[in-house]
């Protein structure tokens, strides 16, 4: 089975990055080449997998310049790439001025880890410049289909153990070679995101409501409690923004509390199957993994009330000290906002969240698309689980979602820069 899905994977993925250097799509091919370590882990072929997306970077940087495209700075791009800049200077100013971990492995890989993995997809994304017509449906069509497919596999590693499973007092966690289940979750979480686009499939109004149900079901079998606490909320929000006061937005309003009424009875039927105690168990706001979360937060604040280092922070790294793990283990407490302001500080948090500030506050008027939605599903994920590091997808879809909102019809007073 597993060859198959490598087989799967690697014809898709080979015909997406056809289609994205076919069409210039280079923002496109920025975003599958983030997610190629994660495909690469459902495969079961970690081994250099970050390697790989940085090829995937050269080579796509290489194709940009090789077509003679230039590097594109505006008036408004400009704030973002400056404080994204302003940002990573005084991240590595208070490490190597500041924290006591300056100098020890943990403390070189995160450095290392966040400038290659936040920040530089980041700012290419914004170098880039506008995203293409058609570009995003393709990314779209991207993120959809490997949904499906990674759905599908699931199923199919499933229902073998169907018996054992829904008898079982204990929820089992299902997963997809070395990807972490979180990771998973939160994947086809963007996949159910963009299944309730209203353009996704025109005209196919029983094809698109089995298809956010198969990506409902599917995506619960990884037993991430983000799927019922932030997925659904935002997406069924993301539906209702997409309405007007035509004919046609009534419709998908009704089609809407259709969904809405499906999704519920589709939750009372999984209840209904499963053991209820596995159930609760997994998915209650009063289960262990809630706790392990809630003691590090306010351990995490205990620790920055006794240090009193408000505003410049104790420096990147040192957030592991907290715990005794010393400074070469890697900890945090899987939230993005503390770890900030205990490494950082007040003032790294003001210069961190600027952007997302100007992104958010320039776009204001304009209608939200699902990137928006995505943004803000991300920053969620972020304070819920991993660090700095492992939430780049944050930074990386609120550059694209800012680049998406640049309209031809407006004045750019693009600088290009080669």
């Amino acid at each position: 089975m597993t060859i198959s899905m490598i087989i799967v994977f690697l014809v898709f993925f080979l015909y997406s990055a056809y289609r994205g250097v076919k069409n210039k799509y280079y923002i496109g091919l920025l975003l599958i080449s983030t997610y190629a370590g994660f495909l690469l882990s459902a495969v079961g072929l970690s081994h250099g997998k970050t390697l790989s997306v940085y090829i995937l970077y050269s080579l796509i940087i290489f194709l940009f310049v090789l077509q003679k495209n230039r590097l594109a700075v505006n008036s408004k791009n400009s704030v973002l790439i400056l404080f994204f800049t302003l940002f990573g200077i005084y991240y590595l100013a208070c490490g190597y001025f500041l924290s006591p971990a300056a100098g020890y492995s943990y403390f070189n890989w995160k450095l290392l880890m966040y400038f290659l993995q936040v920040y530089l997809p980041s700012i290419l994304i914004l170098l880039f410049g506008r995203v293409k017509t058609g570009e995003t449906k393709f990314i779209k069509h991207f993120i959809l289909s490997v949904t499906l497919i990674l759905g599908l596999w699931l199923l199919i590693i499933f229902i073998p153990n169907y018996k054992a499973v829904v008898g079982g007092t204990f929820f089992e966690r299902y997963s997809l070679g070395e990807i972490n289940t979180i990771w998973l979750a939160r994947f086809m979480s963007i996949g159910f995101l963009i299944s309730n686009s209203k353009d996704i499939y025109p005209g196919k109004g029983i094809v698109g409501l089995f298809i956010i149900l198969f990506i409902f079901i599917t995506m619960i079998l990884p037993g991430s409690k983000v799927v019922l606490f932030f997925t659904i909320p935002i997406a069924i929000i993301y539906r209702f923004q997409q309405t007007g006061d035509s004919r046609e937005a009534k419709v998908h309003i009704v089609k809407t509390m259709f969904l809405i009424i499906l999704i519920v009875c589709a939750g009372i039927a999984v209840f209904a199957i499963f053991n209820q105690k596995a159930i609760i168990g997994r998915f209650s706001l009063e289960s262990a993994s809630i706790g392990f979360r809630l003691a590090g937060y306010k351990l995490t604040i205990k620790k920055m009330a006794a240090s009193g280092k408000y505003l410049f922070g104790n420096g990147p790294a040192s957030i592991s000290q907290i715990v005794s793990f010393g400074y070469n283990t890697r900890w945090y407490p899987h939230n993005i906002l503390l770890e900030l302001l205990y490494e950082v500080g007040l003032l790294g948090m003001i210069i961190y969240f600027i952007p997302i500030f100007y992104a958010v506050g320039s776009t204001i008027k304009q209608q939200k698309t699902w990137i928006f939605f995505a943004v803000v599903l991300f920053f969620l994920f972020a304070q819920t689980s991993g660090d700095l590091v492992a939430n780049n997808f944050f930074p990386i879809y609120l550059s694209l979602y800012f680049v998406s909102r640049i309209k031809k019809e407006d004045p750019h007073d693009y600088k290009l820069v080669y």
